[in-house]
């Protein structure tokens, strides 16, 4: 008999999945882009490790992704307090929000790049950001990840990322890193 204490907390399968999610999405603007991620000052050692992106640039662009990010969760807050929300609860949430609104910038790159994403709606309790999970990606009609591998190969180039030197707190991948590129055996592609 399984004992409900030894199941793992919602919240910490979400996390772990965002954390998926965001790797496997990174993997894919990684053929095209360079990326720089910022570690966070804490870490994790109850779910997998959030990286934050700073930026994704090639040749031709460059985006700051971490400019866009906050002025985006900036007027998200704005509006919550405007809808009368307390300024401490904004505040509180604004670190949720960064996560999903940085998963829907890395969503709607790999759009512009000619995937298509899947999605299911979830959360939103009490006026809170409303996040999509991603159920499968897509690219020509054919399958690229599904939930199944989105966990499998966005856990492993997580354990590469966070492996890899910091440098000033951040961690630079070039574009088309071998090493990633390996992991998720991109043949469909």
């Amino acid at each position: 008999m399984k004992s409900s204490l030894n199941k793992t907390p919602r919240f910490i399968e979400v996390r772990n999945f965002q954390v998926y999610e965001g790797m496997v999405l990174l993997s894919l603007i990684n053929t095209r882009f360079n990326i720089t991620l910022r570690i966070p000052n804490k870490r994790a050692n109850v779910y997998e490790q959030i990286l934050m992106v700073d930026s994704v640039w090639n040749k031709s662009m460059r985006i700051d992704v971490k400019s866009y990010i906050k002025q985006r969760c900036d007027e998200r807050m704005k509006i919550e307090v405007k809808s009368g929300l307390s300024p401490k609860t904004a505040l509180r949430r604004r670190h949720n929000n960064t996560i999903i609104e940085t998963l829907v910038f890395l969503i709607d790159l790999v759009l512009e790049m000619g995937y298509f994403v899947e999605t299911t709606e979830c959360g939103g309790k009490k006026g809170t950001l409303k996040e999509e999970y991603i159920r499968t990606i897509f690219k020509n009609n054919s399958v690229v990840f599904n939930e199944k591998s989105l966990c499998f190969y966005g856990k492993r180039i997580g354990d590469y990322v966070t492996s890899r030197e910091v440098v000033y707190g951040s961690i630079m991948i070039h574009e088309n890193d071998k090493t990633i590129q390996n992991i998720i055996v991109l043949t469909k592609l």
